[in-house]
Formats: structure tokens, C-alpha cells, sequence
């Protein structure tokens, strides 16, 4: 055999190795992984059979896998395993006690050959389970056990005690085709989810000790799209994928199940669940799933959950049970009594839980209590359910199937064209699949489902909006959120309203579920017409809960809202957000907890509010919301006429934590009425053990005067002397839409780069530092109208004089991250001394101002600057003119005082922060740190590298006074870092005119490039190192007044041809009022006029110089200001020999002059 023959079989079965079969188990276990630590970043990782063994005997805590390969089990075909067990019998490794807890990441590879038969309970791949599956394919298995069995677990539930910090708990994207056959509580994914209390008679006789109470699960669980396709066997409480499925403390989402394999038991039998139960303490929900396989069983047998059934443990009631919908049978349903083609026994103590938008398709046949959707509605405890519990407990639900009750036909199976033809032109829940993807056999497509074909034009980014336009928009909206299945979603979704939108309602009734991360921006559009009747039920309004929202700009217009307890327009539960510049007018009617914004608040901000929603409820009844929970009001009035039996309030009804409330600058003028204790504002004794709070007015009332504020004539709140007493928040009505009340201080414009807020005075400037520096907003946790307007597009459309403000003073603005154009306007006379604070206009810069002049202004305080204490954001076009900035113990900078620089910075909001074409004329001091015409200091921390590209500081000039001392530069003072590296682009093309410092202080240890950067001629300044005290170069200020040294600065500059700026260059755009208009603050070098000129002529390599002093120095430098000679002149003119051609400085008794050597 020859050399490539052997080569080639060589690399044949090298081939066939690689790419071999996965190995049979052996039975035996691993001795460790393949590789990693079992963090959540690095997981074991497991290849072998006898690894996945492994893996699951060890049960450790909170420990992460992942497999790399298949995993056999054992060979074989799982139907013979009945009669003819394979050779490998799995363990089910997890008890009650201690659980498996670990987190499985199976990478879309399959685990097969899973053999279990025992007649224990707790049976599966595990027996107990606390953790999470995901990306796994279990195929080709067979599970028998006794009660609690189920493929992937017995038992499934999640610990927050263990779990807590890491991933969400659930199976996510699994795949199970398994034969599963047990007793009671069977599933063909996992017999229980979750929890139930042990001593629940609904459980009979059953075996109920390995029932864990509700504390025991309270965590986030999500199981989503996990699809079943084998057999599920059980006696009681039996399904397709889970036989139990319970709620916790913190929420069980399920939503994208699917069940293709036959279900067979008792009762309690559904193609996907057995049982759904929630509970006050459980938090459950249940949507888009799906079952096409049979169904078989005597009693409460249904096509997607055998009996569905809520109850009401303790104060209030269940209001969770309305996220049930979107549930779906295609299979044939087969049983005794109770029998539905979705659910088959609606078991309730609460008239709160229904099942929403769902439908049959398959054929229901039973003998007793059968239906199309649902079998039977019924009290599960006699004497526990009032007459109205059972109204509609299925609402927006069809049947396409055949129902066959005791041998008579009810109804018989609609064809696809006939299914299509039932949908409601109202109830725009399902739409035709006309596009012919068989996703539902042909039947109709659920909306939700496949939201792309209603959302609005946008993505919901920030950057790209979804845009609300019409009618069909909104429905987009409504759509989305109808049944929030996407809690665990981290962004926010942004909206945009384009027009007024109408609502007609040709879309069916409105509901919204919950509005979770919702930015929505109306843009001072107007909804209208929405009505939302739903007498007597929890959490009403346009949604029925709102969480982590900002929605400002907005209209709402002829609402009528009419709940049970909880209730308002906009929302039944409001918490963790913000209302801004919103109007609200209709009514809204309730029994308890009622309020014209909303029922309920927690850690929520309103501003700018004018509500003038008329309330109606029986107790705990408010204007803005019926309990107040740590919320804050302020800028605000209230319009409301609030009706009431007792606890009401013409703001809230009550609240829980008066001390966490705020209010700020509110009035009410409507009426309160109460039967027994009102209040005008706030109804609530613990108010008493607060701080009463300031500017609040009410209208003057039977009811006497509030603790909460001051009561005034109603034609007083009218006049002039009224908005005085609310100055800089209120202004007159002129569009009458009050009634001549004030109305809240707005600015003109959006917000947005299309309409950036105006600032067009000293009062909308002196709002601007109100709103972001001073305190008057304390809730925790709230997401804030400051952090939107910190964040927001300014303009300034005039010079704004600030001096007729002055008694308002001025704090430094907290943070700014968004955009300011002064469009080349100039603030001036602003006064503001913090002698232990930061005197500036931004105390933190991280966005960016362009276009702006700050002037004739004094800043003085412990750090102080012109613009901005710390800066890491973007400057460009800006000016100190003439203004004084005075530090006493920090850095001092004529426009910025620190910038700070860590690793952080490369992520800034506006990226690396960067200082173009800026100017400083002011004097600039610090007493006892640095002090820089530009720039204070300059501060680097463990930062390897920045942006090169560009550099940090380009085109600048100062022209202002500086003290004599270390740490104080021209352009920046001084320079500190700790663990950098690396050469830094720190400024270019930059001169100063101060001749008591140079451009910079330097630094001892880092190398800074600093180019094209000159200082006035400075003794100081002439020695230079160019890696650690760079000062740039040094020129006579008359050549700096010269048409080479502004080409020599580059583009940005220009002559100053009306000596604005005594001659020196001037930015292009930027050109500095008349030095006549300004003290002057420079002292340049002076120049002796009594002196013959100094000339200094080229020829060759030969320095003619003319017009010396006889007997002084005659100095040679580079134009880099590197000194290369000294010659005494011995008459009044000599010659200079050089050795290269370039530009040079010859100087002489004060006097500079530049020549060019060819």
C-alpha cells in the first residue's frame, strides 16, 4: 500500500472518529466535566452520558450546565420498553426536602433513552426540581411512577431563597416526546408547577404531604414555549404537559405551550393542564397555548385545562385570573360531565377570574354539562360564591367545533369558511389566516399572537418609535398590551402620538392589561372616547395596571371608566413612574379605592397635571387617586368634583405614608362631597404626625380647611395676586380652557430634536433650575419628569439677562444629559455664590451644549465654573465672556472645572467628551487647587486609552486673568491620573494670553501631546520636556496678532480685523463683543515704544537682526520654543547662522519677531 493510500484511510478514520455517534451510557457516573466552573458564565460542560448522570446525582446548588453533545440514554425504540426494558434504569434525583437545584442549558441537543418505572411518586428526569431547562429536546423516553410524575420533573417550583440573583426560573424552549404515565398530579412535562395549601379539599383524598405552603415559591417563573408530544396517562389531575399548574407570591407566567400527544385520566384531565388554579397569594397567568391532540376522561375534562379554578383566600380578590386567555383546542375532548372543548369546569369563588379570547375547533362529546368552550361554571365551596361570581365567566370566546351532548348534537363543525365568517367585525381578537400558514389548521389567527399585523409604523425604540396615528394605531397599542405576557422584558418600548385619535370603537371594547416600560410621549395630542365599563371588577381603567412608565404630553378627553375597587381613567394601579403635562376630562365611578387619574399609586410623580375628571365612589375616593401610596404632586390642579360616602379627598382619598407624599405647588378648585370624612385635599388622620406641606390652595369649602393647605375664595384663585403666590409655575388661562384659574407653566416645544423646548426668558431658564436642581420631588423609586427634561433638546431663542431673577438664586443644575443649542444667545448676570458647594451653571455636564455664551456673571463657591463643575459630555461654539469664576477649596475652570475621566467615559452618554471652538475672557481663580482658563483639572483613573482619533481639547483661546503657582495653565490647570497608560491627545490648536502661566501646569508622569498650542512669551514657559511637562510654545504677542500665526492655528480661527479682541485671533462665528464693552483683564508683555524696532530678515541659512539694544541677550528659539542659542549684542545689529530651514523666534529685550528659513 503506498503513502497515499495510508494517508488517506488515515484521514478517513480520523473523519469517523470526529464526527462518531454519541456512546450509550454505561450506567456508571463521570468523574467530572469536560470543562468550566459552574458559574453562570462559565458552565460545566457536559458531552457523555455519564456527565448528564453526573449532573443530575450531584444536585447542586445554584449551578450551571451545558451540553455539547447528544446524550444516550439508551438505544431503542421507548414503545417496546412496557414489555422489554432497556439496560440502564435512570434515578430520579430531587426529594421534597432538597430539590435539584441547577440550571440545564441543553443547546437544542437531545437527551434520549430516559427509562423510568417505579411505583414511587416524585418520578422523571428529576424528582423535585428548583431551577430552569431551556434548549433541551428530551426524545424517545418512557416515565412511569405512582403520584407527582411528569418527564422533566415530579415536582417543579422555585425557591427565592435559592434562586435569588440568578436566572428566571421555568423551562423555556424544550421540547418533550415521551410516553409519561403516573397517578394523581401527572404531566407530560412536570406533574405539579408550583403550589397549593396541603388541606384544600378539592385534593380529597389524594396524597397532598409533599404540598409546600405558598411562601415556599415566590419568584418569577416562566415557562414559555415548551411544545409536548408524546402520551400522558394519570388517574386525577392529569395534562398533557403539567397536572398541576399553580401560581406564587411573585408571578407564574406560561404562555406558548403546545400539546400535539394524547391525554388520558380520570378527572381533572386537559390537553395541556389538568388543573389551573390561582389564588389571591398565587399569581398566575396562562395565554397563547394550544392543544391539537385527544383528550379522554370521566369528570372536569377539557381540551386545554380540565377545570380552571380561582378563589378568593382572604381581602381582596382574585384579579389575576383575567390574564387567562388566548387558549386554543384543535383535539377531540372526550368524557363524562364537565366536559368543554377549552376548559372543562370553571370553578370560582371570585366573579374577577375569566377565560378571555379563546376558542374550540375540535369535536366535545360528554353526557353531562357540556360545552363548546366550557363545560360548567360553579361555585367549588357551596355557600362562597355571590350570585353575580358566574356572569360571563368566558368573555370574546367561540366555538368552531361539533358539541355532542348525551348522544344529542348542540352544535355542529364549522368549516374554516364558516369559522371565518363568525368573527365579530366588533371583537377584534381573531383575524383569518388568508395567508394560508396552517398554524391553526387553518382556523383563525389569535391578534396578540401575531402582532405585526396591527402594530403602528415604528420598532418602539427609542431612536424609532412606534407612531400612533389613528384609530387602527391605537388598536396596535391596545394589541400589544392586552394580555402582558413580556414582564421579563428589560426595554422600554417607546410611542409617539402624530394626531387626534377618536376612539369609536369599531374595534371591538377597550382592554388593556398592563402597560409595563412604556414610554408614550402624546406630543399634546387628544384620545377621546373611551369607554370602559366593568361594574364591580379589580384594577379598572384604560389599563388596568401601569408600571415603570413615563407618559406626559398628553389629552385624555370624554373617558367614562366604571370599575369595582381600584379604579381610574388611566389607570386602576399606577407604580414606578411618572405623569407630565397630561389633562384628563370624564368621569369615572367605582366602589372603593376610586380616583380621576388613578385607583392606586405607588412611587409615581405628577406634574403639570390639570385633571378635571368628576369621581364617584363609595369609600377611599380622591380627585387624583384614591390612595395616595408615596406618591408626589406638584405644578398641578385639580378641577375634579369628588363624590363620596366616606374617606374622600379632593387629591386622594387617603395615604398610606403621608410622610413619603409630596405636595408642591397645587390647588384644587372643584367640590368635595362626603357623607363622612372629607377633606379637601387629603382624608387621613397620620397626616397630622407629617410636615404639612407649602403652596397648597383649596377652593373654600363646608368642609372646612385641609391640614394639607390653605383655603381661598373661589374669585381669588382667579386673580393676579393668586398666581403670584405660585410664581415661575402657574400662568394665566388665555385660552379659557380653566375657567380664568392659573394653569401649570409649560414650556413651548416637545422635548425633541423636531421641537426642543424653548427657553425664550429668564423665567423659563430660572423653571429649568428649579425642576433640576431643587428637591421638591422625594418619592423613592420614582421615575421622575426631571430625569425625561434632564435628558431632553433645549434652545435658548434670546439673551436671557438674569438679573431680574436674582431672588430666586441659582443651584447648580444636578445632571444634564441632554442637549442645549443656545443658538449663539449669551446668558449674562447670573450671581451664584455657594460658598459649600459647586458654584456653576451644570454641576454634572454629560450631554451636550453648543452655541452658548455665559457672560458678565460671577461664580463663586467650594469648586466653580462658568458652564459645568464636572464634564463629561460635549462642548462646542461656547464662551465665558467677562465672567468671574472663583473657587475657595476645589478646581476653578473659565468654562469647566473637572474633567473626569475613568473607564466609564468610552460609554458616555454623548461618547468621549470633547471641547471644540470655545473661549474663556474671564479671571479665573482657586485658592487652594487648580485653576485653568479653559479647563481646572483634568482628572484620568485606570483608563488605558482614549479615542485617538480626535483631540480632548481643539480650538480654543483664553484671553482672561490668572493667578502665578503651580497647578494653574492657561487652557487647563492641572493633570492628575492614576493607573494610565498610554499617549494622550489632550489639545491642539489653542494660545493664551496670560503671561503668569503656561498652557498647562503638565504632569509629572504622564506623556500628554499637545500641538500647535502657544502661551505670550513666558520666562516660565521657554524649557520644555516634551513627554511629561509639555507648556507648549511661546510667542511675542505681536506675532501672535499675525496673519501666519492664525494659519498657523488652522481653520477654526480668523483675523480679528475689528480689534473685538485687541488684535489676537478670533474663532470664526465667535466673535467677542468689544474689548471697549469689557474690563480688561489681560496683561500681555509689554513693549518698549522708546526702543528702536526689532527686524530680522533671512538670507540663506543667515539671520539678519537689526534694531538690538547693545549689551542685552539676543535669544534663538524653534517654534516649538526649544531655546538653540544665546548671543549678548555688542551693537544693534548682528547675524545669526542656523543650521536648518524651518520657522524661528528671535528675541530681545521683550521684544519677539518669527522668520522663515527656506
Amino acid at each position: 500500500m503506498n503513502n497515499f493510500k495510508i494517508l488517506a484511510i488515515s484521514l478517513v478514520v480520523v473523519a469517523t472518529a470526529a464526527f462518531a455517534a454519541p456512546k450509550v451510557w454505561t450506567g456508571k457516573l463521570a468523574e467530572g466535566f469536560d470543562g468550566g466552573t459552574g458559574k453562570q458564565d462559565d458552565p460545566y460542560l457536559v458531552s457523555t452520558a455519564e456527565q448528564f448522570a453526573l449532573m443530575a446525582a450531584r444536585g447542586d446548588s445554584a449551578t450551571f450546565y451545558k451540553l455539547t453533545e447528544d446524550i444516550i440514554l439508551n438505544e431503542g425504540d421507548a414503545s417496546e420498553w412496557a414489555e422489554n426494558p432497556p439496560a440502564n434504569k435512570w434515578t430520579a434525583y430531587g426529594s421534597l426536602e432538597n430539590p435539584v437545584l441547577i440550571f440545564i442549558d441543553g443547546d437544542s441537543h437531545k437527551v434520549s433513552g430516559l427509562y423510568v418505572n417505579s411505583t414511587d411518586t416524585l418520578q422523571g428526569l428529576f424528582g423535585a426540581f428548583n431551577g430552569t431547562i431551556r434548549n433541551l429536546n428530551l426524545v424517545n423516553g418512557y416515565v412511569k411512577g405512582g403520584d407527582l410524575t411528569g418527564a422533566l420533573a415530579g415536582v417543579y417550583y422555585c425557591n427565592i431563597y435559592k434562586t435569588y440573583g440568578y436566572d428566571i426560573c421555568g423551562f423555556v424552549h424544550d421540547t418533550v416526546d415521551v410516553y409519561v404515565e403516573g397517578g394523581d398530579m401527572v404531566g407530560g412535562v412536570a406533574g405539579v408547577i408550583g403550589n397549593v395549601r396541603r388541606t384544600d379539599p378539592i385534593f380529597g383524598t389524594m396524597n397532598t404531604e409533599w404540598l409546600y405552603t405558598a411562601s415556599r415559591v415566590s419568584r418569577f417563573t416562566n415557562y414559555h414555549d415548551v411544545v409536548f408530544k408524546g402520551t400522558t396517562v394519570g388517574n386525577r389531575i392529569v395534562g398533557g404537559l403539567f397536572g398541576l399548574y399553580t401560581g406564587s407570591e411573585n408571578g407564574v407566567y406560561a404562555d406558548m405551550l403546545v400539546n400535539h400527544g394524547d391525554v388520558s385520566g380520570k378527572s381533572f384531565v386537559g390537553g395541556v393542564m389538568g388543573m389551573n388554579f390561582v389564588s389571591t397569594s398565587c399569581y398566575s397567568m396562562v395565554w397563547e397555548t394550544k392543544n391539537f391532540g385527544s383528550v379522554r376522561g370521566d369528570s372536569a375534562v377539557g381540551g386545554v385545562i380540565g377545570m380552571f379554578r380561582t378563589e378568593s383566600l382572604g381581602k381582596e380578590p382574585v384579579s389575576f385570573g383575567l390574564n387567562n386567555g388566548g387558549l386554543f383546542n384543535f383535539g377531540d375532548v372526550t368524557g363524562g360531565v364537565k366536559v368543554g372543548g377549552v376548559v372543562g369546569a370553571m370553578a370560582q369563588s371570585t366573579k374577577y377570574a375569566k377565560l378571555r379570547h379563546s376558542y374550540n375547533a375540535g369535536t366535545v362529546t360528554g353526557t353531562n354539562l357540556v360545552g363548546g368552550v366550557y363545560g360548567t361554571a360553579e361555585c367549588f365551596r357551596d355557600n362562597s360564591c355571590k350570585d353575580d361570581v358566574l356572569t360571563e365567566p368566558a368573555v370574546a370566546c367561540l366555538n368552531f367545533g361539533a358539541v355532542v351532548n348525551a348522544g344529542d348534537t348542540l352544535s355542529k363543525k364549522k368549516s374554516i369558511e364558516e369559522a371565518n365568517a363568525m368573527l365579530s367585525p366588533m371583537d377584534y381578537n381573531f383575524v383569518a389566516d388568508e395567508k394560508g400558514s396552517g398554524e391553526n389548521l387553518g382556523y383563525p389567527l389569535y391578534i396578540p399572537t401575531h402582532k405585526e399585523l396591527v402594530l403602528p409604523e415604528g420598532s418602539g425604540t427609542k431612536d424609532d418609535p412606534y407612531l400612533i396615528a389613528s384609530e387602527k394605531d391605537l388598536f396596535g397599542f391596545e394589541v400589544l398590551f392586552r394580555q402582558e405576557s413580556d414582564f421579563l422584558r428589560l426595554d422600554t418600548l417607546y410611542f409617539k402620538q402624530t394626531a387626534d385619535i377618536a376612539w369609536s370603537g369599531k374595534y371591538g371594547k377597550w382592554f388593556v392589561d398592563s402597560l409595563f416600560r412604556v414610554d408614550y410621549n402624546g406630543l399634546n395630542h387628544t384620545i377621546s372616547g373611551i369607554k370602559v365599563d366593568r361594574p364591580g371588577e379589580y384594577r379598572v381603567g384604560f389599563a388596568r395596571l401601569i408600571t415603570s412608565f413615563r407618559i406626559y404630553n398628553l389629552t385624555l378627553k370624554d373617558f367614562e371608566v366604571v370599575g369595582g375597587n381600584n379604579v381610574g381613567m388611566l389607570g386602576g394601579g399606577m407604580f414606578k413612574g411618572y405623569l407630565h403635562n397630561v389633562r384628563l376630562y370624564g368621569t369615572v365611578s367605582g366602589d372603593s379605592i376610586v380616583g380621576g387619574i388613578a385607583g392606586y399609586t405607588g412611587n409615581v410623580s405628577f406634574t403639570n397635571i390639570q385633571d378635571f375628571a368628576d369621581v364617584t365612589g363609595k369609600s377611599v375616593v380622591g380627585g387624583v387617586a384614591g390612595n395616595g401610596y408615596t406618591s408626589d404632586l406638584s405644578c398641578s390642579a385639580v378641577h375634579s368634583h369628588v363624590v363620596g360616602d366616606s374617606v374622600v379627598g379632593g387629591l386622594y382619598g387617603l395615604t398610606d405614608t403621608p410622610r413619603f407624599m409630596t405636595l408642591f405647588n397645587v390647588y384644587m378648585a372643584g367640590d368635595v362631597e362626603a357623607r363622612v370624612r372629607g377633606d379637601m385635599l387629603v382624608n387621613d388622620s397620620l397626616a397630622k404626625n407629617s410636615e404639612a406641606p407649602k403652596k397648597v390652595y383649596h377652593k373654600k369649602s363646608e368642609l372646612g380647611e385641609s391640614y394639607w393647605g390653605t383655603a381661598l375664595d373661589d374669585e381669588f384663585m382667579k386673580s393676579d395676586a393668586f398666581l403670584d403666590s405660585l410664581p415661575l409655575t402657574f400662568v394665566k388661562d388665555t385660552a379659557a380652557n380653566s375657567k380664568g384659574y392659573p394653569v401649570p407653566y409649560l414650556y413651548k416645544g416637545l422635548g425633541s430634536e423636531e421641537s426642543p423646548y424653548l427657553i425664550e426668558n429668564a423665567d423659563d431658564l430660572t423653571v429649568l433650575d428649579m425642576r433640576l436642581s431643587r428637591g421638591n420631588i422625594t418619592a423613592a423609586n420614582t421615575l421622575d419628569f426631571r430625569d425625561y427634561l434632564a435628558s431632553s433638546h433645549l434652545k435658548l431663542t434670546a439673551d436671557i439677562d438674569m438679573k431680574k431673577n436674582e431672588k430666586y438664586g441659582w443651584e447648580a443644575i444636578t445632571r444634564f444629559d441632554g442637549y442645549l443649542d443656545g443658538d449663539f444667545h449669551a446668558v449674562s448676570n447670573m450671581k451664584v455664590v455657594a460658598e459649600d458647594t459647586i458654584a456653576a451653571f451644570f454641576h454634572t455636564l454629560n450631554g451636550s451644549v453648543k452655541n452658548m455664551g455665559i457672560e458678565n456673571s460671577v461664580f463663586q463657591g467650594k469648586g466653580a465654573a462658568a458652564f459645568a463643575f464636572f464634564f463629561e459630555g460635549q462642548m462646542e461654539k461656547c464662551w465665558n465672556g467677562n465672567s468671574k469664576v472663583t473657587a475657595k477649596k476645589l478646581s476653578a475652570g473659565g468654562l469647566i472645572g473637572v474633567i473626569d475621566l475613568d473607564e466609564s467615559s468610552s460609554k458616555a452618554i454623548r461618547g468621549v467628551p470633547r471641547i471644540d471652538r470655545v473661549y474663556n475672557t474671564g479671571n479665573v481663580s482657586s485658592t487652594d487647587d487648580a485653576a485653568g482658563g479653559i479647563v481646572g483639572t483634568i482628572y484620568i483613573d485606570s483608563y488605558s486609552q482614549i479615542d485617538t482619533s480626535q483631540y480632548l481639547i481643539s480650538n480654543v483661546y483664553n484671553r482672561g486673568d490668572l493667578p502665578s503657582g503651580s497647578g494653574v495653565g492657561t487652557i487647563y490647570g492641572n493633570l492628575r491620573e492614576r493607573k494610565v497608560t498610554g499617549n494622550w491627545r489632550f489639545l491642539s490648536s489653542a494660545y493664551g494670553t496670560n503671561s503668569l502661566a503656561c498652557i498647562s501646569s503638565g504632569s509629572a508622569s504622564l506623556r500628554q501631546e499637545i500641538v500647535n498650542s502657544y502661551n505670550v512669551y513666558n520666562e516660565g514657559c521657554i524649557e520644555i520636556s516634551y513627554e511629561y511637562r509639555p507648556k507648549g510654545s511661546v510667542l511675542e504677542a505681536d506675532s501672535m496678532k499675525t496673519s501666519w500665526f492664525v494659519d498657523t492655528l488652522g481653520a477654526a480661527f480668523e483675523m480679528d480685523k475689528a480689534y473685538v479682541n485687541d488684535g489676537f485671533p478670533i474663532l470664526k462665528g465667535l466673535s467677542p463683543k468689544s474689548r471697549d464693552t469689557l474690563t480688561t483683564h489681560v496683561d500681555v508683555a509689554k513693549i518698549r515704544h522708546d526702543m528702536p524696532a526689532l527686524r530680522v530678515t533671512a538670507t540663506g541659512r543667515d539671520l539678519n537682526v537689526s534694531g538690538l539694544v547693545p549689551g542685552t541677550m539676543v535669544k534663538l528659539y524653534d517654534i516649538s520654543g526649544a531655546l538653540l542659542q544665546t548671543t549678548r549684542a555688542t551693537g544693534n545689529s548682528m547675524l545669526l547662522p542656523v543650521r536648518r530651514a524651518g520657522l524661528f523666534i528671535v528675541r530681545n529685550e521683550g521684544k519677539t519677531r518669527t522668520v522663515k528659513v527656506k
